[in-house]
């Protein structure tokens, strides 16, 4: 059998690999450089996944500049844009697309958007090398392609690629027999994975709103210490269902299942994926790996880092790609636009930099800023020598910045972002960070974690539900125990109630309320009722206006849109515990089951003293009189009494 050149080893010249790499350019210094390039990004704690090409990359570099030195600290993706603007790095290499939360929180801190230059190509079939994602279908099925429109009007439901219905069936694909009438069984990864994020993105262009019929997979650590990859499941469970489609890897495809070819519109080409039309991007779903710079408007890139990038896109740079044998070359035509996106800054200004020295430095939620300011003055009537410094940007850049260098107090308005930042800052710095409480959320105003509220049109005669109860309104997965909840009979209503849909109204789960309902109510399920769901990102107005007006309705809003039209719901933790109604006493007493609450965190070393004036300032935060200050402010609201002191004794 003759072999492809395409299956050749990187290392022959034979190899699209190699071919691709040849017709890129030489290196050429436009000036000598020295110094450190500090580098974060794709990798692991104990994972080296990077650490073999970027020596490479090293290697050849210095012999260019032999006064430059790489220093990599590769401890995952999540670290990486934050190192750039928290002053720990130069230079992140992701180990797939840049994430929008990360460059946003990038933004807020700097002005502008960071700068991504694609750097490589993903694998074709190496894991944890962002390797093509593919679709498979059984063998004995007819269809051989399918559209990206089609894809997103089968795996999603608001098909925004333009099909003008949701396909659930192979006869809307144009499979006749006995195929026609047969129920489409997508197969896939877990749509809150990174690989489901990437589909999301870059399938159902952002929609959130998955088939519910999705069967999402995740891997299966097993006791002796092997993997069972999802990508493995996913085909191997098609391998069992004719009617099945699923989205995969070829390195996990059998004898029963086959990939189809895919094209970005109607009129093709229809690609199959390999590694030369990854190479020259003709894949529709081809994945790119960027390094992300700090680029600041009206400025040229730092000189080290300009000419490391230059060398990663030229012939000697790409050629340890294919050395390292993992990631894909970038073709010519790649390499050359990159490389003109060098001299085109990204849009914005840059934020004015503060001038204070030694201060207290708060990051965090710019909701925060009107109590920050009441506790720093406050604090210095106390220490007329100690200066506050606010960087409120936004609750996305507050961890970032005090596992860097740039805070000293992270001030988080929501729950959603706490998890996750708190096990990253841990895995960065080998401990975890001091969590504190120093306030509660507001009871009912927008934008300061404001207790969410469940209503239901004045008509309705239920006065009350559990939080499992809401999540059988709401959810799919029926992680609480419930089942679905469809119907007012089902919530115990009679007569002319009990046949009737509960049409639920509720945030935008992509919003900060929707990621803590998510979160809380939901246990994380990202499967929402969405047959019955209408979603809105104002803060909850337009939810209590179509409430009004539908009276079977329920929708999950704020205290401040409360209208004649609606009564607001008592809600109980679980079955055994009281139902208590929203008020700031029981959001104060953490009776309330959906109040939410507000955090700071500190970077302390275990066994290590805080900052004599850091740690006097969060005692006075934590203070009957810093406490006072929030009465004074019609927003967060104090901590109760006994939680008040338990805060305080953590500063100890």
């Amino acid at each position: 059998m003759a072999v492809r050149a395409a299956d050749l080893p990187a290392s022959d010249p034979a190899s699209i690999e190699a071919r691709t790499v040849a017709a890129l350019p030489a290196y050429r210094p436009e000036q000598s450089v020295s110094g450190v390039i500090r580098i974060q990004g794709h990798g692991h704690v104990t994972l080296k996944w990077m650490e073999r090409l970027l020596n490479l990359w090293e290697q050849g570099f210095r012999k260019f500049h032999p006064g430059v030195r790489i220093e990599q600290r590769m401890k995952g993706t999540s670290s990486a844009i934050p190192s750039l603007f928290n002053g720990t790095g130069d230079i992140a290499i992701l180990g797939e697309e840049i994430d929008p939360a990360a460059a946003e929180a990038f933004r807020q801190v700097k002005g502008y958007l960071p700068q991504g230059i694609a750097i490589a190509t993903g694998a074709y079939d190496v894991r944890n090398f962002d390797y093509a994602q593919q679709f498979f279908v059984h063998r004995d099925n007819p269809l051989d392609r399918l559209t990206l429109a089609q894809l997103d009007a089968i795996y999603g439901m608001e098909h925004r690629r333009g099909e003008p219905h949701n396909i659930r069936n192979w006869g809307q694909l144009g499979l006749a027999g006995d195929w026609a009438a047969k129920p489409i069984n997508p197969y896939g990864w877990r749509i809150d994975d990174s690989f489901g994020f990437y589909l999301q993105n870059a399938l159902l262009l952002g929609s959130h709103r998955w088939n519910n019929a999705l069967r999402d997979y995740v891997h299966i650590y097993n006791p002796g210490g092997t993997i069972y990859d999802h990508g493995q499941q996913i085909l191997d469970a098609l391998r069992a269902d004719r009617h099945g489609i699923a989205v995969s890897n070829i390195r996990y495809a059998n004898a029963d299942v086959k990939p189809l070819a895919l094209a970005a519109t109607a009129g093709g080409p229809f690609v199959q994926a390999s590694k030369a039309t990854l190479i020259d991007r003709s894949y529709p779903l081809t994945r790119l790996i960027p390094a992300v710079i700090d680029h600041p408007p009206g400025r040229p890139v730092e000189a080290r880092v300009r000419e490391f990038i230059r060398f990663l896109l030229s012939r000697e740079g790409q050629q340890a790609i294919n050395e390292d044998g993992r990631y894909l070359p970038v073709s010519a035509a790649t390499a050359a636009a990159e490389l003109r996106q060098l001299d085109q800054a990204p849009p914005g200004e840059p934020l004015a930099a503060s001038s204070a020295t030694g201060a207290i430095r708060i990051c965090g939620d710019e909701h925060m800023a009107a109590i920050a300011a009441r506790w720093a003055e406050g604090f210095r009537t106390l220490r007329p020598d100690a200066s506050v410094e606010f960087k409120l940007t936004g609750t996305a850049s507050a961890m970032p910045c005090i596992y860097g260098t740039t805070g000293d107090i992270a001030l988080l308005g929501r729950e959603s972002d706490i998890t996750d930042d708190n096990g990253f800052f841990k895995s960065v710095g080998g401990y975890p960070p001091l969590r504190l409480e120093l306030m509660n959320g507001s009871l009912d105003v927008p934008g300061q974690s404001a207790a969410q509220a469940v209503f239901v049109h004045a008509d309705n005669p239920l006065r009350q539900l559990t939080v499992a109860q809401l999540e059988g309104l709401f959810g799919v997965e029926d992680r609480r125990g419930p089942g679905n909840i469809r119907t007012w009979g089902e919530l115990g209503l009679g007569g002319e109630w009990q046949d009737k849909p509960v049409h639920l109204y509720g945030h935008d789960i992509d919003s900060e309320d929707g990621l803590w309902f998510v979160r809380q109510v939901l246990q994380e399920s990202r499967k929402l009722n969405w047959e019955q769901l209408a979603e809105f990102d104002d803060g909850g107005a337009k939810s209590m206006a179509a409430l009004r007006g539908d009276r079977y309705g329920l929708a999950v809003s704020n205290l401040k849109y409360a209208n004649p039209g609606t009564r607001v719901l008592a809600i109980a933790a679980h079955e055994k515990a009281p139902f208590v109604a929203p008020s700031a006493r029981s959001v104060i007493a953490r009776d309330y089951p959906l109040a939410r609450r507000t955090f700071a965190f500190v970077n302390r070393k275990p066994g290590m003293p805080l900052d004599p004036t850091l740690a006097a300032f969060l005692a006075y935060v934590l203070s009957p009189q810093g406490q006072g200050e929030l009465l004074r402010l019609h927003g967060y609201l104090p901590l109760s009494e006994p939680l008040r002191v338990q805060q305080l004794d953590l500063l100890k």
